[in-house]
């Protein structure tokens, strides 16, 4: 105990500095070595505006090349007129803006009166930024008139930044959005398992007994909720003594040996400790530091002993075993910095960091020694340069398993979240099961992306689901499909909502939850938080009754004026995914259970019509016969596509987003637009963001 109480005190001691910046100040996120936790943000967001409000969506082409009508012009008085009744939702300059992504793109004179003299296109309310009344509908005739003119005349005199943030708004003023927040980010449990048996040539479960991450929106890597606690430091002294006996028993295999190339000495010591340290602590160790972490492999030495001490194989095993822990418990390797060296008001992240924060991004382990050659020779510090590694990266199976990642925890539907069921109800159902379960969601995202169209789209539309020998006698569709997963089409499933993990996720042990799977829609998939649960409603439970199905159970929320003002925009949403019990197997007909016996009392039709207010905006409502056309509606949604634009941003950034970061994510937004929603050109363009290199 005395032993490892030292060696955790000296190996933090070691990297007192590491929350330090470059110029000696400290960092301005998490400048601590154990993160404090900072609850998560609860900003109210509002709806992106309906389509039909949205000039244009897919472009982000200038209108300043059109040519100006013909008639009177009084482009101040356009200018005017665009900043009341427009800017709100399409930006300074017909960008769009982060909260109503909906860009004025490649459009003539007579394509914006076509949408705006025509009246009734865009629905007036409450802009999201000023909190002021607008009235765009109303803006007909010559309203409409002289704000086409100011449009196609391409936007002269535009507002410009300073004052549209008097206004409230925060536009964008370059093309790659303002930079992110310096941070430290403490590995996660999968970052580190990765990053141990990548850097060794190991395949260990080193993280099974490690503290779950407190999650945000699904996500396990925001670092804002991470912080060291005294579990903590046991599991890493744990998993530190585990791999360092790894170590010793494959110093002379492949992997190892290569790495070192030399003879068990003193000198090969050094070897080891400049050349893991290099992989472990993701930079070259400088000057001292060799010598400091060298100290703590010589340790055994005594002290009437020379180097030659450690010629002998087997004491070389044993400074091995005391000294690689030392390594393995620094900050430096627990934590990934991003705190970037000074460059005027920013801080531009060096080689080292943007190597080691493209190969977290796209393979959620360690750069490779590709990476690490091109950051020793100062070649990842250009966005073309980091676009590049992100592609090679993003074509390795591991590259596409992250990106996997990235959708399972976006739809919070990992093997944790979907849990047990009963059995007494649901007797298929198993451990096996629900692992399949997440291993086709996985599958699906992959083939989807790289394997099919590409489109975001397809995550919704797609009329077949991956499956394995295991879930497809669960699902009872196909038997004798083997281990690996493969495509099947089918008429029960396909897509996003017709996942059988993200039903059970959002289900009870026993049964389905609408109200979850509504929530579940609203908040990972169109990124429409819901206002937080009044405290002052007494709010009626669900009819119990068994004999009634889910709906009519459910049927307080449409007539109680307190339930339906929230419950108006979920229920009807999960009502069309009744067809999927708690276990998220497929289902004609709903069980009426005897709860008491678990006798089936009855079986009666699912009734899957319904509505949806407000997809894009507005209190608009749009209608569905089933779950099939609610998909169709998804698919096409703006809101959806600019959510899955902000999730990933999110899961990249790795912290609670801020007011800051509006515009990043509204210019990533425009580049999945220009690229028609392609999703690989999503992954790969958020590289191209200011905010992916420079931190403020």
């Amino acid at each position: 105990m005395v032993k490892k109480i030292g060696l955790i005190v000296a190996s933090l001691a070691l990297a007192a500095c590491v929350a330090e910046d470059p110029n000696g100040s400290s960092s301005s996120r998490n400048s601590s070595l154990a993160i404090s936790s900072v609850p998560a943000s609860s900003s109210s967001s509002l709806a992106a505006m309906q389509s039909s409000s949205s000039l244009a969506v897919s472009s982000a082409n200038s209108a300043s090349s059109v040519s100006l009508p013909s008639g009177d012009f009084d482009l101040a008085l356009g200018k005017q007129l665009y900043e009341t009744n427009c800017l709100e939702c399409h930006g300074i300059q017909g960008t769009g803006t982060a909260k109503r992504p909906f860009p004025i793109a490649g459009v003539d004179y007579n394509g914006v009166m076509s949408r705006a003299d025509a009246g009734g296109n865009m629905p007036d309310g409450k802009g999201p930024l000023t909190g002021k009344e607008y009235k765009p509908e109303h803006c007909v005739g010559d309203c409409a008139h002289q704000v086409a003119g100011y449009i196609t005349a391409g936007f002269p005199g535009a507002t410009d930044v300073e004052a549209a943030q008097e206004l409230g708004f925060s536009g964008c003023s370059s093309q790659e959005g303002a930079p992110a927040k310096r941070a430290i980010r403490l590995l996660t449990r999968h970052e580190y398992q990765n990053t141990v048996n990548d850097i060794f040539g190991l395949d260990l479960n080193l993280t099974t007994n490690f503290p779950p991450e407190s999650r945000e929106h699904g996500f396990t890597n925001n670092a804002d909720l991470a912080f060291v606690t005294a579990r903590h430091l046991d599991e890493y002294y744990s998993a530190a003594t585990r791999v360092a006996a790894e170590v010793q028993n494959n110093l002379n295999s492949g992997f190892i040996r290569d790495a070192l190339n030399c003879s068990a000495n003193y000198h090969c010591l050094r070897t080891f400790v400049e050349t893991f340290g290099q992989k472990i602590f993701r930079r070259p160790l400088e000057g001292q530091e060799v010598e400091d972490y060298l100290a703590f492999f010589t340790a055994l030495q005594p002290a009437d002993q020379n180097e030659g001490f450690f010629n002998h194989s087997d004491r070389f095993k044993e400074a091995i075993g005391v000294g690689l822990p030392a390594l393995l418990m620094s900050p430096h390797f627990i934590y990934r910095k991003e705190l970037g060296k000074a460059n005027g008001d920013v801080y531009q992240l060096d080689d080292y960091e943007m190597a080691t924060l493209i190969a977290y991004t796209f393979t959620g382990s360690t750069p490779d020694d590709e990476l690490l050659a091109a950051a020793r020779n100062q070649q990842v510090r250009t966005k073309q340069q980091y676009k590049a590694q992100a592609e090679r990266l993003l074509a390795t199976e591991k590259g596409k398993n992250q990106m996997a990642r990235f959708a399972i925890e976006w739809w919070d539907a990992g093997t944790e979240l979907i849990g047990a069921k009963n059995n007494n109800i649901y007797a298929g159902y198993s451990p096996e099961v629900s692992e399949a379960m997440v291993l086709e969601m996985e599958a699906f995202f992959k083939h989807v992306t790289f394997d099919s169209t590409g489109k975001f789209q397809e995550l919704y539309t797609a009329d077949y689901t991956m499956l394995n020998d295991t879930l497809g006698r669960f699902y009872g569709i196909g038997s004798g499909l083997g281990a690996s997963f493969t495509k099947v089409a089918n008429n029960q499933r396909g897509g996003i909502l017709m996942m059988g993990g993200i039903m059970a996720s959002n289900a009870s042990t026993e049964e389905t939850s609408p109200v979850k799977r509504g929530v579940f829609v609203r908040e990972q998939l169109m990124c429409d938080p819901l206002p937080p649960f009044p405290r002052d409603v007494a709010i009626p439970n669900p009819d119990l009754d068994p004999t009634k199905p889910m709906r009519q159970r459910f049927e307080e929320h449409s007539v109680n004026p307190d339930c339906q003002s929230c419950h108006k925009y979920f229920d009807d949403i999960g009502f069309t995914l009744e067809n999927f019990d708690a276990s998220g197997k497929y289902r004609e007909r709903e069980k009426m259970v005897d709860w008491a016996t678990f006798d089936i009392l009855d079986e009666l039709d699912i009734l899957t019509q319904g509505k949806v207010i407000n997809v894009d905006g507005g209190d608009d409502e749009r209608y569905f016969a089933d779950r099939w056309e609610f998909s169709e509606m998804m698919a096409n949604a703006d809101s959806t596509k600019s959510c899955m634009t902000t999730q990933y941003y999110r899961y990249v950034a790795g912290y609670t987003l801020e007011e800051a970061d509006n515009c990043a994510i509204e210019n990533l937004n425009k580049t999945f637009a220009d690229s028609e929603f392609d999703i690989q050109s999503l992954l790969i363009g958020i590289t191209q963001l200011d905010s992916f290199s420079v931190r403020k």
